[in-house]
């Protein structure tokens, strides 16, 4: 099967990838930004195969694909691609904007050998980022040792997509029962967020309620 896994785990002599990379890039906008951006290709059930690269995504337009129709050997435990990105104008247009690379798996039939239907993964993705006017952030929730009896640590992540700084940021958490009945509200510290940059805000839940599972909304 294909893989896009960002570590590979093979051995110096059988095709280790000394090198790491991300398999998502996450950018700011920047007006005339040209990037050449790596990506992998792994071969992981050492198949004799073809693949096929294409995009998909809004920004599919912007890509530029140095390779589209590549032979693997079984022997090849991947290999490695490059694509050029030239981002458009978007200052209009706030909001996340992506390009996905896809790896379309054609393998190789022999003559006398059954056909298997082809498979296809998300290889490469790439967002970006353009600035909201004024003050915006984006924020993901996480809640770290939930045990009964227990404390739990709430962490929300805040990145200002804004385009002007934050002085101060903090949450409200209100945690549910399935059924919708409120459990507890609990506030977060508050921190200045500025333009582009990610803070991390925190709160501790000391849990007395019983087993089982809860909506934390903010």
């Amino acid at each position: 099967n294909l893989s896009g896994n960002a570590v590979a785990e093979f051995e110096e002599g059988n095709g280790q990838l000394k090198e790491y990379y991300q398999k998502t890039i996450d950018l700011d906008y920047s007006s005339g930004l040209e990037k050449e951006i790596e990506f992998y290709v792994f071969n992981t059930e050492h198949r004799n195969m073809k693949v096929l690269l294409s995009v998909q995504g809004d920004l599919n337009e912007s890509i530029e694909l140095y390779d589209r129709l590549v032979d693997f050997l079984p022997s090849d435990v991947y290999k490695k691609f490059k694509y050029k990105f030239k981002i458009p104008e978007m200052d209009d247009k706030p909001g996340l904007h992506q390009a996905n690379i896809i790896a379309l798996e054609i393998p190789n039939i022999s003559p006398g050998e059954s056909y298997s239907s082809s498979s296809s993964k998300t290889v490469s993705e790439l967002n970006v980022h353009v600035p909201y006017p004024g003050k915006y952030v984006d924020a993901v929730l996480n809640i770290i040792d939930a045990e009964q009896n227990g404390n739990a640590q709430i962490v929300i992540s805040v990145v200002n997509r804004g385009k002007s700084n934050i002085n101060e940021v903090k949450a409200k958490i209100d945690i549910y029962t399935l059924l919708n009945e409120k459990v507890v509200s609990l506030d977060t510290d508050s921190k200045p967020v500025e333009v582009g940059t990610k803070k991390e805000l925190f709160a501790n839940w000391k849990i007395d309620s019983p087993a089982g599972d809860y909506i934390a909304r903010f």
